[in-house]
């Protein structure tokens, strides 16, 4: 499991399309485009989100940056009509020395963990809540009906589960110590196993279940709002 951290956090810079050429003044200053910024500080760490999003209606590209010190890296989405897009900054935090802020997008949802000690993580998928208890993410990732899941212990800076094909969660559940979802049209529960790593199917659930809700509902979000400053308002 120690080989695979380097590979995650290598992976986080390199997910980025980092282009340190980008004149963001020419956003702001622009008709045609409507820019919003917000910046925070998490430990020792200043940096700023970005949203930029074209004015004109056939024009469906979105520009969304981070920008730590005076990198800036730069994710792009082209050909969003249909769902949410752009980063958000969900109003629950439940790390205490961080900030979780989400990539939305129909193709490559993100979650970013910016970490009090100037550590950041990027996991796949967006649809993410946590185990404060455990102190674990639980990333969800949906690529057009394909879902993988991704666990990471925060605390200890390491994959509890390496990103795992599931089947498309209808509802997430807690006993207080474990985690399980439903799947649509499905009797029984798929449980995380931390010990194994793996997921497996049961009959019954194990104890009594709480629902789990993602940090942010993407579905409820009208596409026409994204990247506007309401998501980035802290």
């Amino acid at each position: 499991m120690k080989a695979l951290m380097p590979a995650l956090l290598l992976g986080a810079t390199l997910s980025f399309a980092e282009k340190n050429s980008i004149d963001l003044a020419v956003y702001k200053n622009s008709k045609n485009f409507t820019m919003s910024e917000a910046s925070y500080t998490v430990g020792s760490r200043t940096f700023t989100l970005v949203n930029i999003r074209p004015n004109v209606k056939n024009d469906t590209a979105c520009i969304s940056a981070i920008i730590i010190d005076k990198r800036k890296f730069v994710l792009f989405d082209i050909g969003i009509e249909d769902g949410a897009y752009g980063l958000f900054v969900p109003r629950s935090q439940p790390l205490k020395q961080g900030l979780i802020v989400l990539k939305a997008s129909p193709t490559e949802g993100k979650t970013f963990i910016f970490l009090s000690n100037g550590k950041l993580v990027t996991l796949p998928g967006a649809q993410t809540f946590v185990d404060t208890a455990g102190k674990s993410i639980y990333c969800i990732w949906d690529n057009d009906g394909a879902y993988q899941l991704t666990v990471f212990n925060y605390k200890a800076m390491r994959l509890t589960i390496p990103t795992t094909v599931i089947k498309q969660p209808a509802q997430w559940y807690t006993s207080g110590i474990s985690y399980c979802f439903t799947v649509p049209q499905e009797k029984g529960y798929y449980s995380v196993e931390m010990l194994t790593k793996s997921i497996v199917k049961t009959d019954q659930a194990d104890g009594a279940l709480s629902p789990v809700p993602y940090l942010m509902d993407f579905s409820k979000i009208d596409p026409a709002g994204c990247c506007g400053a309401k998501v980035l308002r802290k």
